[in-house]
């Protein structure tokens, strides 16, 4: 039996932040599906685009610009950027869905313009509402502003839960990967997980286990002054694609989440469950996912049974169906209400 194929004839923009390159991923994956779309990745250390400034505003910025030249050009690339959304998006024509993901990096005039060029036009917060809630003042042009995290959803005022996805067009688009295999993939930003993470590999290493695991320095200091010997640390964040070829590699993925920021399963989660890895995760609300199978998943610190236990256990397969509906083209498809 053919599966269903809501979007096929559809034409679909994506609007969404550079970061890390998952907008290639991205497009990647509809590119794989056969879809009609644009994709418009937006340089999100810009912040919001400035829209036509007033001359007030003008005044204000050039007086801002005599003191500070960073601000000076971040203005101008911003101004610039502004300029070249208004004249890409003027020439687009329309599309059937839109969807932006972190809307409130946008100005009103870029998202107002988007929902001029779209029959339905969504947003998605995939953070907590802690990093994003400006988004707040973007849902007069979005017919649903969909939210990752349980505590952040509000469905009557418009904020419906959704889950993160992983992209169905890998591993089979991935490249190949010439460092060593490991047997635990980690990568993230170091920030105030190290602590966990560092005290999770320890137990890891202590019980025979490979690490691979990575951290994205922000800012100086690049290096702690002390840290394990296997930790590796990238000044320069790692293409998401790249990323995704080591965890490939790896057999149990290490997901370690922000709990001071929210209380969602991330990416890593679904990335796992679409490469057919063992997941360690720190979030319990995996618990409450129709793939979760005590054998392929463990909770870390919410668990009686022992690491040991869990590692010795054999990975089981999900069923097809389970698996696929997180994938990013029934992902998409519940976005847009087409299922």
């Amino acid at each position: 039996m053919s599966r269903a194929r809501p979007l096929q004839d559809k034409s679909i923009l994506i609007v969404m932040p550079d970061a890390y390159g998952i907008h290639e991923a991205f497009s990647e994956n509809l590119k794989a599906l056969g879809l009609r779309f644009v994709l418009h990745a937006y340089d999100a250390r810009l912040k919001k685009f400035y829209g036509t400034p007033t001359l007030w505003r003008r005044v204000r910025i050039w007086f801002g610009c005599l003191f500070r030249r960073s601000r000076s050009m971040r203005i101008n690339r911003s101004l610039k950027a502004s300029r070249e959304f208004t004249q890409k998006f003027s020439t687009l024509g329309t599309f059937d869905y839109a969807l932006i993901i972190r809307p409130e990096f946008l100005s009103h005039e870029n998202v107002a313009t988007i929902k001029a060029i779209s029959e339905n036009c969504y947003g998605y917060c995939w953070d907590g509402m802690t990093r994003c809630k400006e988004a707040l003042e973007y849902r007069k042009y979005l017919k649903k502003l969909y939210v990752f995290d349980p505590v952040d959803a509000r469905p009557e005022e418009g904020m419906p839960l959704i889950t993160n996805f992983y992209f169905d067009c890998y591993p089979a688009y991935l490249p190949e990967v010439a460092i060593k295999k490991a047997d635990v993939f980690f990568i993230g930003t170091y920030d105030v997980r190290v602590p966990l993470v560092a005290e999770i590999c320890e137990k890891l290493r202590g019980l025979g286990l490979t690490l691979n695991t990575q951290f994205h320095i922000r800012s100086k200091p690049l290096l702690p002054i002390a840290h394990p010997d296997y930790f590796q640390f990238y000044a320069k964040s790692k293409p998401y694609k790249d990323a995704l070829a080591e965890l490939a590699q790896a057999l149990i993925v290490l997901d370690v989440h922000r709990a001071d920021v929210h209380s969602g399963l991330s990416l890593r989660a679904f990335e796992a469950l679409g490469h057919h890895k063992k997941l360690i995760t720190t979030c319990p609300l995996v618990r409450s996912y129709a793939f979760y199978h005590p054998n392929n998943i463990y909770c870390y610190g919410h668990e009686s049974r022992s690491l040991a236990d869990f590692l010795a256990a054999p990975l089981v397969s999900v069923d097809e169906d389970s698996r696929r509906y997180y994938g990013l083209e029934q992902w998409l498809g519940r976005v847009f209400e087409l299922t």
